[in-house]
């Protein structure tokens, strides 16, 4: 359809006033190389590494016990890599891992990742508050 013999211009429509805008890709790629241990910590009410655990293929990995928002998980984490014992979920990345523990889409997690305090420390360093 042509938009000139309708008189609409492709960007008149109105988007809500509190709608998340584009992220930024150096937001996205930031986040995809923030350490998951880190961040666990700094969104869990309470989280402890598991002494005994020895990984089997990366000697990076760790199991973590962890409580979040009154629900309890047990982590295997490696760099920004999770998976979640208890479901056999996980994936790469900040975005990712507040999707899960905070089972939440992309825009809400982006949105805390942005705005949470907790959060502060896993912005890029140019944008850190």
């Amino acid at each position: 359809m042509d938009n000139s013999s309708s008189g609409v211009e492709p960007r008149s429509i109105a988007r809500p006033r509190n709608a998340l805008k584009r992220v930024p890709d150096v937001f996205l790629a930031h986040w995809n190389q923030v350490n998951a241990a880190d961040l666990l910590k700094a969104l869990a009410d309470y989280a402890k590494p598991d002494a005994s655990f020895r990984a089997r293929k990366d000697p990076r990995s760790m199991r973590w016990h962890a409580s979040i928002d009154g629900r309890d998980f047990s982590f295997v984490l490696t760099g920004p890599m999770f998976l979640d014992d208890s479901d056999n979920q996980g994936g790469l990345g900040a975005v990712k891992f507040v999707q899960h523990v905070l089972r939440c889409d992309f825009r809400a997690a982006t949105r805390f990742l942005l705005e949470d305090p907790r959060a502060q420390p896993f912005l890029p360093p140019k944008h850190q508050q």
